[in-house]
Formats: C-alpha cells, sequence, structure tokens
C-alpha cells in the first residue's frame, strides 16, 4: 500500500513506581517505520483493496505497532495509538489500522511525584493517596495476598492513581509489566459533618475503585477480580482510613470486557467498578471545647474534652403566669422567674480524632473505659455521693457549673450516638446575677 515514514515512539513502562500515585515511569523508544496517517473519509487503494479512513486520525501500519505507542509525521505533528485491529485479505495480514489522537501540545511527563501531588502532607490532604496506601499495606501482609487459580501462587497486584496517561492494558501483558491485577483509586468525593461550631468534625467520603484483568495461563481474570474485592472490602472495614473510620456502604458493577489488540495478540480486559462509601475523622480538627471538669471532693476528678458535639441546645424561658382581666381584652401576665437552665447536646460516638478519643485516657493507650460513654457515667454515679456538680466550658468565655441529669448512649449498626442532658447547678439563689454568668459569656 502506498507509505510514507513515520516516527513509531514504542511505549514500555519502567519499574520503580511513583510512591504518591504508584504510576511507573514511560519510557520511550524510537524507530522508523513506514506507514501513513489519514483524516476521516480519505481512502487509499492498496492491491485493489479499498481501505476507509474510519477514525478522525487514522493510521494504516503494516509494521508492529501497540496502543499506547506514539507517532510522528513528516510534519512533526504528534498522535497517540489509541486502538489498534488488524485487517487480514484471506489469510494474508495487510496492517494495523489504528484509531489515532493528534496531541497539539505534546510533552513528555516526568517520572517524579511531584508531577502527581505538590503537597508533600499527601496522607492528610489527597485522600487517593490515604486509600491507595490503605490497599498497599492490606494487600502486603501475606495472609491478605491475592492467589492464582491454583490458589497457591500469588498473584502481582498494583494499586495506582485513577487517570493514568497510558493504557492500563500495558500493566498486564505478558512481557511487560505482567501485572496480574491493577486497582486504580480515584478522588473521593466529600460531604463534611459539621459540630455546632460549624467545624467539619468528620468527612462522609465516597469512593470508586477500579478493579482491572486478563486471563492468562493460570490465571482466570474474573476470579481473581471476585478475590481482590473480598480482600478490598475487609481493608476497608478492618483496617480504618482514619482512627475510627467506618464503612457504610460498598457496591459493585461489572462493566462490559473490552476486547484489545497488542501486536499480533488479541486480550479481553475485565473491569470491575466498587463503589466504597464511608465515615472518618478530621484529624486535622483537634477540639479543645466542650470541656467538663468533674469533682472536685472525691475521687475520680479530672477534665474531659469532648471528640464532638454535633448538635446542642441551651434553651432559655421565662416562667409566665397569664391572668384574665374581667371586662378587659387580653391578659396580665406575671414573671415568675426562670426555670433550670437545661443544655442538651447530642454526640457522634463513631467519630474521634486519633489523639483525642471518647474513652479515657484520652490521649495515650491503654485504655482503662471499656465504654465510649463510661466518663458520663462516674459524673453521674459520683453526683449523688459527694460531687455536686460538674464545671462546663462551652467555648464561649466562661463555665458553667452543671449537673448531668441524662446519659442516653443509641447504638445501632447505622451509627451509635450519645445524648445528653444538663442542668444548671447553683448554690444560691441567683438574685442579682447575669444571664452572661448563666451561660458562661464573657
Amino acid at each position: 500500500m502506498p507509505s510514507a515514514n513515520l516516527t513509531r515512539r514504542a511505549l514500555s513502562l519502567g519499574g520503580v513506581r511513583d510512591v504518591v500515585s504508584g504510576l511507573p515511569p514511560k519510557v520511550w523508544t524510537e524507530s522508523t517505520i513506514s506507514g501513513s496517517i489519514q483524516n476521516t473519509g480519505n481512502s487509499r487503494l492498496s492491491m485493489a483493496l479499498g481501505v476507509y479512513a474510519k477514525y478522525p486520525h487514522t493510521a494504516f501500519i503494516p509494521d508492529v505497532i501497540r496502543i499506547g505507542d506514539e507517532l510522528i509525521d513528516a510534519q512533526g505533528y504528534y498522535y497517540v495509538v489509541n486502538a489498534a485491529e488488524q485487517l487480514w485479505r484471506l489469510n494474508e495480514f495487510i496492517c494495523y489500522v489504528c484509531n489515532c489522537q493528534k496531541i497539539d501540545d505534546h510533552s513528555d511527563r516526568e517520572a517524579t511525584s511531584g508531577i502527581w501531588h505538590l503537597d508533600s502532607d499527601a496522607l492528610r490532604t489527597d485522600n487517593r493517596y490515604r486509600n491507595r496506601l490503605l490497599l498497599v499495606l492490606w494487600f502486603a501482609v501475606g495472609a491478605n495476598k491475592a492467589h492464582l487459580d491454583d490458589g497457591v501462587t500469588d498473584a502481582s497486584l498494583q494499586v495506582l492513581f485513577s487517570g493514568a496517561d497510558y493504557p492500563l492494558l500495558l500493566e498486564l501483558l505478558p512481557g511487560g509489566n505482567d501485572v496480574d491485577i491493577a486497582i486504580t483509586v480515584e478522588k473521593a468525593s466529600v460531604t463534611p459533618r459539621w459540630n455546632y461550631q460549624h467545624a467539619p468534625y468528620a468527612y462522609e467520603e465516597t469512593v470508586k475503585l477500579e478493579l482491572w484483568s486478563i486471563n492468562k495461563e493460570g490465571l482466570t481474570a474474573m476470579r481473581l477480580i471476585d478475590e481482590v474485592e473480598e480482600g478490598i472490602k475487609y481493608a476497608f472495614t478492618l483496617n480504618a482510613t482514619g482512627s475510627t473510620a467506618y464503612v457504610r456502604q460498598i457496591t459493585r458493577i461489572d462493566n462490559p470486557p473490552l476486547s484489545l489488540a497488542a501486536g499480533l495478540d488479541k486480550y479481553t480486559l475485565y473491569n470491575s467498578t466498587l463503589t466504597v462509601r464511608y465515615v472518618r475523622p478530621n484529624d486535622d480538627y483537634v477540639p479543645t471545647v466542650p470541656s467538663i471538669t468533674w469533682g472536685p471532693s472525691a475521687a475520680p476528678t479530672g477534665t474531659f474534652i469532648f471528640p464532638n458535639v454535633a448538635r446542642m441546645s441551651p434553651p432559655t424561658k421565662i416562667d409566665l403566669i397569664p391572668s384574665m382581666i374581667p371586662g378587659r381584652i387580653g391578659r396580665m401576665s406575671q414573671s415568675l422567674g426562670m426555670p433550670d437552665m437545661q443544655i442538651s447536646m447530642t454526640c457522634d460516638l463513631d467519630i474521634e480524632h486519633s489523639d483525642l478519643t471518647w474513652m479515657r485516657p484520652q490521649t495515650a493507650l491503654p485504655k482503662t473505659d471499656k465504654v465510649p460513654w463510661q466518663v458520663f457515667l462516674d459524673m453521674q454515679f459520683n453526683s449523688q455521693i459527694d460531687q455536686e456538680y460538674q464545671t462546663l466550658n462551652l467555648g464561649w468565655g466562661g463555665t458553667i457549673q452543671v449537673l448531668l441529669s441524662e446519659c442516653t448512649p443509641y447504638l445501632d449498626g447505622g451509627s451509635n450516638r450519645l445524648d445528653l442532658l444538663f442542668y444548671g447547678y447553683s448554690s444560691t439563689s441567683g438574685s442579682g446575677g447575669t444571664y452572661k454568668a448563666w451561660l458562661g459569656i464573657t
């Protein structure tokens, strides 16, 4: 067929991967090959056989070509090969018909982490890296490794950022990187959970993971995908992505297999999508209030910082007695003062900072408390002995003397919360006092 010289940049993947993204360096090997690149609608005659340019940029290459390779034409334009199918006439191979994409702003990326992530504090700030690290560490343990069909031989596995700038099939090909299964991690969508001060104490995140594999000798792709999926479920449920993160939902979709050519060989690329929704604490948020001090007359005494308070309500009201006035419109109201102050709180027991826990001691191990709300049980029972009140700091500049009246934990599989009810405490009449002192506002 009519041909011209093209420069082929054959792509191979290096072995030293980026520490943040898991993506390998791209290695290019240049050579001169014969072939032509035609625009949509152009046709060529080759030995009485009509060849139609069916893609916007169609390359006809009689030499070896592979997806991911780049082509440079005589004008210096770059094209990447996105797909390659073989064209035969009877038993004679004619050429590869390649779907190419023109690269207008071509440049080779650096094989360093800086090109993928500019933040050195990636563990906390990039949920892709946090989730990738979780899976890398999980599958590195011998008991957690996936296996080939014989159930004995370890399967090679790589966890990568999604959006690789090369075809993932190259990771899986025999003779290439020869990875048995690849997991790609997308950036999670994030919904904050706010506390009563409008600070995000936790994040609900949804991350999409893609599992990729091909059939090889001794390897059935879908069987391996099923096995690795189970490992991912254990990794997220048993090894939290934050100090006490917990999984809310895991769903799976099996996508249609893709038939791809690599050289003279064809492969079927199998792919499944896992979507994981979980809640994790915001370890950038270290609360200092509310705090409560109990005592002071008997042990145990101390100060406890609430890891979170999702909702708080300190209502105030005046006790009024309306009286009817005979022969008149309206009523006369008599003020009888104000009732006891009540402060209700709702706490999220599932979430705590990694360095500030519900169980005591809050900042160290081992824990002496057996349940997350044990500190409040101490306050309630000791208040009936010789601890008259607790001192509550709501972060409003001052403190309030209160008495913990109700401590109600709600425990279920969806979410665990704790409701608390405090009453204001005073050993005097309160006559002549101010509402600021009453509410701890200074």
